[in-house]
């Protein structure tokens, strides 16, 4: 049950060897609801690294695989709770700290920082091991984002990450983040957030993209699904359409 939904994969490198390191989000891949299928069981505090084949393996098996949850993987055990939904996306950063291997920002969209269900993203510093080094987690009470409009619950920041390269020129990766139940009126039609970060995870600055704020007009409306808020479920950089 679930197997359809689209499955993450970030190429971060690859040689004439065909190394090549893929990151899945667990919960991206597939969600089961059924006990007796483990391998499809929704990944809510894990997001497995998964590391592709060399010259010496078969192209497209498992050479080795890292995982990263409350339990394993180097990130601190505190950092999650029940039901965070740990890995609900992931995005791949430039390095960030100068040791030559590329950052994660993953997405907890039920955690609770500041009210149920606000969500969560965490810039994930990595070893070239696959394991974490040091971790920032940008919330409503954490990473000096600018959380005046995250009021009430069920905001599900961290629905959707997508790496969108240095886009403000300080030679630190920036992220767009979906958080489909946001919005400045009752309708909660949903945002997508750029945050510009610096080098240590934290927020800089940040846009806000939902109705009247960021350039949408106040007349921007969507067509909900059931009441559920769909702006922001997806973001994908399209490069400078308009040069």
């Amino acid at each position: 049950e679930g197997v359809g939904r689209s499955a993450l994969i970030s190429v971060l490198s690859m040689s004439t060897s065909d190394a090549l390191l893929a990151l899945l989000g667990g919960y991206a891949v597939a969600r089961s609801r059924s006990s007796g299928l483990a391998a499809y069981v929704p990944a809510m505090l894990a997001a497995p690294l998964v590391f592709g084949a060399g010259a010496e393996a078969a192209v497209g098996t498992v050479k080795s695989q890292v995982k990263i949850s409350s339990t394993a993987g180097g990130l601190a055990a505190s950092s999650l709770d029940d039901n965070d939904e740990f890995g609900t996306s992931i995005a791949t950063i430039a390095d960030m700290d100068g040791d030559g291997v590329p950052e994660l920002a993953v997405g907890a969209k039920f955690d609770d920082d500041g009210g149920s269900n606000l969500g969560a993203v965490y810039i994930l510093f990595m070893n070239s091991t696959g394991t974490v080094k040091s971790q920032q987690k940008i919330s409503q009470l954490s990473g000096s984002l600018d959380a005046s409009k995250f009021r009430g619950s069920e905001y599900l920041f961290g629905m959707s990450l997508c790496s969108i390269g240095d886009f403000d020129g300080d030679g630190t990766g920036d992220i767009a983040v979906g958080a489909t139940g946001e919005g400045q009126d009752t309708a909660r039609l949903g945002s997508v957030y750029l945050l510009f970060l610096n080098s240590d995870g934290t927020v800089k600055s940040e846009q806000r993209l939902g109705k009247g704020d960021g350039g949408l007009s106040q007349t921007f409306n969507i067509w909900q699904y059931e009441s559920n808020p769909s702006f922001g479920r997806s973001i994908a950089l399209l490069g400078d359409v308009d040069a």
